[in-house]
């Protein structure tokens, strides 16, 4: 075995009385047993020398830990591991031989090849829009190049916040919002401004510039 679960919490709370050396020599006939998944040779010099340890060491770990059977010296948990890996990899094996996993039928919906593919996103005719808006080709297209481009600097609007921009850009009219959309999206703004008029030719009648009132939606 390359890998095995080492659990820290279990193996301190066993090992508290052990010295530096004891713990040291511990380990390392663990891992000698878990490579070579099989119990260890009964020669107490011959395994001080693969964990490269003292006699003494081994002999008091082996006692402790581990137990002699007519193979050689077992630790339960280890071999408990090592016998379930190596079931595991026989039936592997036996699935390889076999072709492989079994394939899905051909009824069955294969899984989808790119998971992350984004979803196509909704036109932006799908929200409600007044008669004087919906109806002029101009102002659909810039609205949705509108939404299209907040997406892409990552500010996409929220639905609940088209209600309030439909209904301020009703009011500038189609023609001013399509020139304050493009504006924006040129000028790399992240909110919607009413064009300024020319100075001097501000109708009476005709209602003031409210920038803040629809940049703060965004």
């Amino acid at each position: 075995m390359n890998y095995y679960t080492f659990h820290i919490g279990d193996f301190r709370g066993g090992t508290a009385h052990l010295s530096m050396e004891e713990e040291c020599t511990y380990r390392r006939l663990l891992d000698l047993q878990y490579d070579q998944e099989n119990p260890l040779l009964d020669d107490i010099a011959h395994l001080a020398r693969k964990v490269r340890s003292t006699q003494e060491l081994v002999a008091v770990i082996l006692n402790e830990f581990f137990t002699k059977t007519e193979s050689g010296w077992v630790n339960a948990k280890a071999i408990d591991v090592i016998t379930k890996h190596q079931e595991f990899s026989l039936k592997q094996k036996e699935n390889g031989q076999k072709g492989g996993r079994r394939k899905l039928p051909q009824t069955q919906k294969e899984p989808n090849a790119n998971p992350k593919e984004p979803k196509a996103k909704p036109p932006i005719t799908q929200y409600p829009l007044p008669n004087t808006l919906i109806n002029n080709k101009d102002f659909i297209i810039a609205l949705q190049e509108w939404h299209e481009y907040r997406q892409q600097i990552r500010k996409p609007l929220h639905p609940r916040q088209y209600p309030a921009i439909i209904k301020q850009l009703e009011g500038w009219g189609p023609e001013a919002s399509v020139a304050s959309i493009r504006a924006s999206i040129v000028n790399g703004y992240q909110g919607l401004f009413e064009p300024k008029q020319a100075a001097g030719q501000r109708t009476p009648d005709a209602k003031p510039p409210v920038p803040d009132a629809i940049s703060n939606l965004f």
